[in-house]
């Protein structure tokens, strides 16, 4: 079986190749369209071609799939946000993390405001996570020995030192969960 040779990039190659991409992943319009201008230099290291006629063929593709809704940078980092916020993740990574897949600021804070503030501060109930994921602080056989190294650990995932503080001086794993779950306290009262 011979691989295909290269072809040089057209609108509707970078259309095909965008829809192909979109179907698989989801993603922001800042990083479809590096991954699309990448193809588009190639084309030019191998075909030639005209880099700026090539750039407004990408934007009109990017334009084109934002108007149907299949590219949608709140709908994305939104989700972006949720996921690596459940799993542990301080909001200053995530806005690092998104920032990396080329989403604004301003959608930015509105995808962190969506995480739902009416259960506690975000960054709290994350570091719950990240402490019962990785066992540490009360989830330790001796938290006191371990305090500073958690300490280090839970600043370096971008955790406040006020929030990681707050986490290591709870001594029940239970009162750990409770937080991540939204609960102020074990019998269930709102947080």
């Amino acid at each position: 079986m011979s691989k295909r040779s290269p072809q040089p990039e057209t609108a509707a190659s970078l259309d095909r190749h965008a829809r192909w991409y979109l179907e698989r992943y989801t993603t922001a319009r800042g990083h479809l369209r590096r991954l699309l201008l990448r193809r588009v230099n190639k084309s030019i290291f191998l075909f030639g071609g005209d880099r700026d006629e090539a750039a407004e063929w990408v934007d009109a593709v990017l334009d084109r799939l934002e108007r149907r809704g299949t590219l949608d940078d709140l709908r994305f980092a939104t989700d972006r946000a949720r996921s690596l916020h459940l799993r542990g993740t301080s909001t200053r990574q995530i806005r690092a993390k998104l920032a990396e897949k080329g989403v604004r600021p301003p959608i930015m804070d509105e995808a962190l405001a969506a995480l739902d503030a009416s259960q506690g501060d975000p960054d709290l109930r994350a570091a719950c996570a990240y402490v019962r994921k990785r066992r540490l602080g009360p989830f330790r056989d001796d938290p006191s020995a371990h305090r500073e190294r958690d300490l280090a650990r839970l600043a370096r995932a971008g955790f406040p030192y006020a929030v990681a503080s707050k986490v290591l001086a709870l001594h029940d794993p239970a009162e750990v969960e409770a937080i991540e779950r939204g609960i102020d306290d074990l019998f269930g009262a709102p947080h």
